[in-house]
């Protein structure tokens, strides 16, 4: 007997930085991507850090999503990286350790 176990959330969750056509725009979101990640991985998030990440966050996260949808998701399990108010958003955490997410 053969037994084999898929993923299957894979399935339904793909990258939607590769429906791109122009690789020039994939590319720059991923970089993007990368720099978000980078920077939420810090321990301490200084001023220049929280200036970065609220510019990424506003671009990707809480500015108007394209009509595909969001390329990047922040999930937030405890605590919280930012918050927004009035249209304005600002870093909460003040490190690493502040919050659960990814």
């Amino acid at each position: 007997m053969r037994l084999a176990t898929f993923n299957a959330e894979n399935l339904f969750s793909r990258p939607r930085v590769m429906r791109y056509t122009d690789w020039k725009q994939g590319k720059a979101v991923l970089e993007d991507f990368a720099t978000l990640s980078s920077l939420i991985e810090q321990d301490v998030y200084t001023t220049a850090v929280k200036a970065k990440l609220v510019t990424l966050l506003n671009r990707y996260i809480y500015g108007k999503a394209p009509k595909e949808g969001r390329v990047i998701k922040l999930n937030e399990v405890r605590g919280k990286l930012a918050s927004r108010k009035q249209g304005k958003t600002a870093i909460t955490a003040n490190g690493r350790a502040d919050w659960v997410g990814w």
